[in-house]
């Protein structure tokens, strides 16, 4: 911006117009409401990331996972691929 004002480098009004609008985006710090409302939209963005990435996990997990080959109601058995006895880890 110094460069511009000294005349150094030509205006570039996409630029300026770009920097005026996140500059409009900013909150105001003298006033408290508008910093508790971005406070909580920014909490707001940072659950619905943290639930986003939890979800994605879950979906993950549960293809890692193999379907139980068993029909419903019946006891694991050899047959159904499953071990008879305790599980060893």
């Amino acid at each position: 911006m110094q460069a511009v004002e000294t005349g150094e480098i030509p205006r570039n009004h996409q630029i300026l117009r770009e920097i005026a609008g996140l500059c409009s985006r900013l909150p105001i710090g003298s006033d408290s409401t508008a910093g508790t409302k971005f406070l909580k939209n920014t909490n707001d963005a940072l659950l619905i990331s943290y639930m986003a990435m939890m979800t994605k996990g879950f979906n993950a997990m549960s293809e890692v996972r193999p379907p139980n080959p068993c029909p419903p109601g019946e006891t694991p058995a050899p047959h159904c691929g499953h071990a008879v006895g305790p599980r060893r880890v």
